[in-house]
C-alpha cells in the first residue's frame, strides 16, 4: 500500500511542479508583454508632447506684429509709425498681434479687433474686422 501511496504522491507532486512552472513560464511571459506595453505607452506619450511641443515652438495659428503706418479707406483710423494712431479724434497707441488689434486711446478702455491679414507684393493689406460688423474694414500700407 505504501508503494501506491508513494506512487499517487509522486504523481501529484510532478503535477504540481510542472503547475507551477508553467505559472512561472506564464508569469515570465505575462511581465514581458506588460513591461513592453509599458514601454510602448513611454514612447507614445513622448512623440505626443514632442509633437505639442513642436507645434508650440511653430506657432503656427500665432502672427506677426504689425508696427508701420496705415490708413483706412472706409473709417477714420489712422495708423500711424511706431505703434500710435489715431481714431477719430482721439490720439493713442495699438498693437497688433496674436489675430487682435488692440486700440488704446484717451476716454476710451482698451477696443479689441479681430484681423485677418494677407501680404504679397502687389497688395500689402492688413484687413480689419470691425466691432458689431461681420463686413471687413480693409487698411492698405502707405
Amino acid at each position: 500500500m505504501t508503494s501506491v501511496n508513494n506512487k499517487s504522491s509522486n504523481g501529484k507532486q510532478k503535477n504540481s511542479i510542472k503547475n507551477n512552472m508553467s505559472k512561472a513560464y506564464y508569469d515570465k511571459k505575462t511581465r514581458k508583454i506588460y513591461a513592453i506595453a509599458f514601454i510602448g505607452l513611454i514612447i507614445f506619450g513622448i512623440v505626443i508632447i514632442t509633437s505639442i511641443g513642436i507645434l508650440q515652438e511653430l506657432k503656427i495659428y500665432d502672427t506677426e506684429r504689425f508696427y508701420g503706418t496705415w490708413r483706412s479707406e472706409i473709417n477714420n483710423l489712422t495708423f500711424f509709425e511706431n505703434g500710435k494712431c489715431k481714431i477719430y479724434n482721439y490720439t493713442g497707441t495699438f498693437d497688433v498681434s496674436d489675430g487682435l488689434l488692440l486700440i488704446n486711446y484717451t476716454g476710451v478702455t482698451n477696443t479689441f479687433l479681430e484681423y485677418e491679414y494677407s501680404f504679397s507684393d502687389d497688395y500689402n493689406i492688413l484687413s480689419l474686422i470691425g466691432p458689431g460688423s461681420w463686413e471687413p474694414i480693409i487698411y492698405t500700407k502707405q
